[in-house]
């Protein structure tokens, strides 16, 4: 049996650069910001890159028929997810504890975007649904 979805919620977070990009507006400040705090760039952007390369991928496997949408974490509580919604979570772990308390039987899709990074366990608690891929 093969189930059809017309509808994919793809639940992303902000990464570390780009929460600090609302911090300080430009790459170069940021950048300037950590170095004088001791603190390394690279990594922080090499993440950032991981993430959005693992969403690239997640969008351009999904058949180009179905509709996609894109929401952020802390959008989720007003989100009005539908009955037949295929939900796809990319980040850490936490996301899909918080996303999965909004849902009404939707089966997840946990993507892990940085194995390296995350170890990506599934929450143990997890229901029936929830599917971990890494």
């Amino acid at each position: 049996m093969t189930t059809h979805f017309e509808h994919v919620v793809i639940v992303t977070r902000q990464t570390e650069l780009e929460e600090l990009l609302v911090r300080f507006s430009t790459i170069p400040q940021t950048r300037f910001y950590l170095e004088h705090a001791g603190l390394a760039f690279e990594p922080i952007e090499v993440a950032h890159r991981t993430y959005h390369d693992a969403l690239t991928k997640i969008r351009r496997a999904l058949p180009q028929e179905v509709r996609t949408q894109i929401t952020e974490r802390q959008l989720v509580p007003q989100y009005t997810f539908g009955d037949d919604d295929l939900v796809i979570t990319i980040g850490q772990d936490g996301l899909v504890s918080n996303t999965a308390k909004y849902l009404q039987g939707q089966p997840i899709l946990a993507v892990n975007p940085d194995p390296a990074r995350y170890d990506g366990m599934c929450p143990p608690d997890r229901r029936p649904g929830i599917t971990c891929l890494q």
